[in-house]
């Protein structure tokens, strides 16, 4: 069992990451080319987000919340906590930048967009390693 959930998870996190990594590229285009597919950019990355935190939710975190050992548990609330903070941060980043800002301020547009998908990208490959070791501990 244990093996299975790691290659879900493997396998969400791949997906995440390769959602960012396109919309990191397509970011390179220039000013018409991204707009004309961004809202597809945009939810293509929500949906590889948003499923892979539900998945680390129900099949990791709160099963391993459910642990009686403190350690395992108290790592699992902390994880969790980061994944709904990494979540919050994506969606003000959503809200900060309608369309019509990212037309008038492309150059901040890109310079944020390069930030956020950083931050991102650095929290989902730190996450992994810490995944990988609660899966191993038998947390679940």
């Amino acid at each position: 069992m244990r093996s299975e959930i790691l290659a879900d998870a493997q396998r969400g996190q791949q997906d995440a990451v390769g959602a960012l990594s396109d919309a990191l590229t397509a970011i390179e285009l220039g000013k018409d080319a991204y707009v004309c597919s961004l809202s597809q950019r945009r939810e293509y990355l929500a949906v590889a987000l948003t499923s892979y935190q539900r998945f680390k939710h129900q099949r990791l975190y709160d099963p391993a919340i459910s642990s009686p050992d403190v350690t395992k548990s108290g790592t699992a609330r902390e994880m969790k906590v980061a994944c709904i903070a990494m979540g919050q941060a994506y969606q003000a980043h959503l809200r900060d930048w309608p369309i019509s800002r990212i037309t008038e301020e492309w150059d901040a547009y890109r310079t944020a967009v390069r930030l956020a998908g950083s931050r991102l990208r650095r929290q989902l490959l730190a996450e992994a390693a810490r995944i990988n070791a609660l899966i191993d501990t038998g947390a679940l």
